[in-house]
């Protein structure tokens, strides 16, 4: 009989359940920024990174999607990882991977030194950065899409937990999936599957880069 164990790793708080602010025009502001300003929360929140997100008082609630108090660090972000809008039809922003690391020009004004990290490679490859992240208590961003619909999909969570499978096989632990707890930027959070070995048992989600920040 095979035997199995699964490694399991989280921060060790939720993450803000925050959506995408409204633009003036009625349009989302983008799911990058959001993610970064989520990700920013709980570093202010948990980590002692007060001057981001002034103005902001953590644990914050949003009130809605016109939300004055987020909306404006939003906005900043989105100007920072130049964002573009109307991409795929309307007003939608959509921020590219490059793009994503210049959220590091809102930290330094807000005169904190920092580093963000963009990581490729396999699935099992980024499993092991994400846990390493996720055990100093720091929030990982994924992009990811549904490999159905392709580019037009595309999304950033922010990663609260993960965890590997792995099954013992001839005296060694063989790695066999990876899934990811994520908040998704839209008041929800859910389980996602990013790698099986074999047909996927799950609704399979494709899983492109990470990013890791830290902040000194």
């Amino acid at each position: 009989m095979s035997e199995y164990r699964t490694i399991s790793v989280a921060l060790k708080n939720k993450t803000s359940l925050w959506w995408q602010t409204e633009k003036s025009n009625g349009y989302p502001v983008g799911c990058g920024p959001t993610a970064w300003a989520i990700v920013f929360g709980y570093w202010k929140q948990y980590k002692g990174r007060n001057r981001l997100l002034d103005g902001i008082t953590m644990p914050h609630s949003q009130t809605g999607s016109t939300d004055a108090d987020l909306s404006k660090h939003m906005e900043e972000i989105a100007k920072d990882t130049e964002t573009t809008y109307g991409s795929y039809g309307g007003g939608y922003g959509r921020t590219t991977p490059s793009k994503m690391l210049k959220a590091k020009k809102y930290i330094k004004r807000r005169d904190y030194s920092c580093s963000i990290e963009r990581i490729l490679g396999t699935e099992f490859t980024k499993f092991r950065k994400v846990k390493a992240w996720l055990l100093k208590d720091r929030p990982v961003i994924i992009l990811s899409n549904d490999p159905a619909q392709a580019l037009t999909t595309l999304h950033y969570p922010v990663i609260e937990k993960a965890k590997l499978v792995q099954r013992k096989r001839l005296g060694r632990w063989r790695d066999r999936s990876v899934r990811y707890y994520v908040n998704l930027g839209n008041s929800r959070r859910k389980w996602i599957w990013v790698r099986e070995v074999g047909p996927n048992e799950h609704s399979h989600t494709g899983s492109f880069s990470m990013f890791l920040l830290n902040i000194n």
